[in-house]
C-alpha cells in the first residue's frame, strides 16, 4: 500500500512539476523563515539570562515628571544615589554603579587600539556573573590606576604574553596597571565592554556628577531573596526629593533580565498605571 502512495506521488511530481515546485519552494520558505524566528526569539529571550540568581537583580530606572503633565522613564540615575540606596534600603543585597558605555585608545609599545568599555566599581563583578579568569575577585580593580580588561582585549594587546601586572597608556593620559583579566562577555549581554576602569576615576574627572540633578551613571542592584519589590519601591521613591527637594524625578527598580524585551514607556505603564 504505501508503495503505491509513493508511486502515485512521484507521478504526480512528474505531471504537475510547476505546480509541484511552486509548493515545495512555498514550504521551505516557510520552514526556513519559521526555524529563523524561532532562533531570533529564542536568543532574545536569553538575553542576560546567564547571570546567577538574574531573577533578583533589578535596573534603577527613572521617571522624570514635567510641569506639563508629561512622564520621561530613562536609565540615567544620579551617582549620589548609589549611597542613599545602600544605607537606608536593608533589602539591598549589593549594589554597583557604572557609566554609560565609552571608548578609549589603549596603547602598549608601538601596538595602539581603540576599545569599548566601562567605568565601574568593584561590585560590578558581585552583582552580575562576570568571571575574572586572573586577579584578586574581591577586589579585582583596587585603585584609580588600575583597569580590568577582557581576555580577548589582553590577547589584542599581548598576545600570548601574560597581561596581569602590565601597564599600560589609556587615552594618551592615564598610566593603568591591569589588576584583572575577565572572560569575554557573552554576545547576549545587553551590558557589552572590553574594560572596566574604577568608577572613582571617572567620578574625579566628571565632578559634576556630585549633584541630584545629575544623570551620569547607571545603577544595578541584587535584592536579598524573599525581598518584596513593592515595598522596595515604595522606599526608594522619596530618596532623590529627600536630598533634592526642587527635582522632580523619582527612582523605581524594573527587573535587569526583562529590560531588553520591554520599552521604556511600556516600562512605566507596567510598573505605574
Amino acid at each position: 500500500m504505501l508503495r503505491n502512495y509513493v508511486k502515485v506521488i512521484l507521478r504526480n511530481i512528474k505531471r504537475y512539476k510547476v505546480y509541484t515546485f511552486i509548493n515545495i519552494f512555498g514550504l521551505s520558505i516557510g520552514l526556513a523563515s519559521a526555524i529563523f524566528i524561532f532562533l531570533w526569539v529564542a536568543d532574545e529571550v536569553s538575553f542576560d539570562k546567564f547571570h546567577a540568581d538574574s531573577d533578583d537583580i533589578y535596573k534603577v530606572l527613572i521617571n522624570q515628571s514635567y510641569p506639563d503633565g508629561r512622564i520621561e522613564t530613562y536609565g540615567a540615575t544620579p551617582a549620589l544615589l548609589k549611597e542613599s540606596l545602600h544605607s537606608e534600603i536593608p533589602e539591598v543585597k549589593a549594589i554597583t554603579q557604572l557609566s554609560m558605555e565609552t571608548k578609549a585608545l589603549f596603547e602598549q609599545d608601538t601596538k595602539s587600539f581603540n576599545a569599548n568599555g566601562i567605568y565601574a566599581d568593584p561590585a560590578l563583578f558581585s552583582v552580575f556573573s562576570f568571571p575574572l579568569l586572573k586577579g584578586n575577585e574581591k577586589d579585582p580593580i583596587p585603585g584609580l590606576s588600575s583597569v580590568a580588561i577582557s581576555e580577548k582585549l589582553a590577547e589584542t594587546l599581548f598576545g600570548t604574553e601574560e597581561a596581569l601586572g602590565k601597564t599600560i597608556q589609556v587615552d594618551q593620559t592615564h598610566q593603568l596597571k591591569i589588576t584583572s583579566v575577565f572572560a569575554n562577555v557573552p554576545n547576549n549581554s545587553s551590558l557589552q565592554f572590553d574594560f572596566v576602569i574604577p568608577f572613582e576615576l571617572y567620578v574625579k574627572e566628571n565632578p559634576w556628577t556630585q549633584h541630584w540633578r545629575s544623570g551620569g551613571s547607571r545603577t544595578f542592584l541584587s535584592l536579598n531573596s524573599g525581598a518584596s519589590l513593592e515595598q522596595v519601591n515604595s522606599k526608594i521613591e522619596g530618596l532623590i526629593k529627600k536630598n533634592c527637594t526642587d527635582c522632580t524625578t523619582t527612582p523605581f527598580l524594573f527587573q535587569f533580565d526583562k529590560s531588553r524585551l520591554y520599552s521604556l514607556s511600556l516600562i512605566h505603564i507596567s510598573e505605574h498605571r
